[in-house]
């Protein structure tokens, strides 16, 4: 990734931004060994991820971003995670929800 950014000033702006959201994806997807996440905290992760939520947020302050996104989603939204681990689907209505809390958590994002 790193290597072919490099050219960057021959990319088109679509590319650059999708460079961009793979390094930030990258950056969400690291874990500490021995340290497992729980599916339903990934699934909120991944989506603020591919969803574009990460695209204004500089990538050293991605995983900051990510924990006070889950400790906000736990403390606000707890049936969020609750349905995601009882339905196991990611319904339109689930999808709409966390969009919605992603995008309350965001205004109030110190960083």
């Amino acid at each position: 990734l790193e290597s072919f950014s490099q050219f960057a000033s021959e990319l088109d702006e679509a590319t650059r931004s999708q460079l961009t959201r793979g390094e930030k994806l990258m950056e969400l997807l690291k874990q500490n060994q021995y340290s497992p996440i729980p599916i339903e905290e990934q699934v909120i992760s991944i989506f603020s991820g591919v969803r574009g939520f990460l695209d204004a947020i500089p990538t050293n302050r991605i995983k900051t971003f990510e924990e006070q996104l889950i400790r906000y989603v736990k403390e606000r939204h707890p049936e969020i995670l609750k349905q995601l681990v009882e339905e196991k689907d990611l319904s339109k209505e689930l999808s709409h929800t966390i969009e919605e809390a992603i995008k309350a958590f965001k205004k109030v994002f110190a960083g």
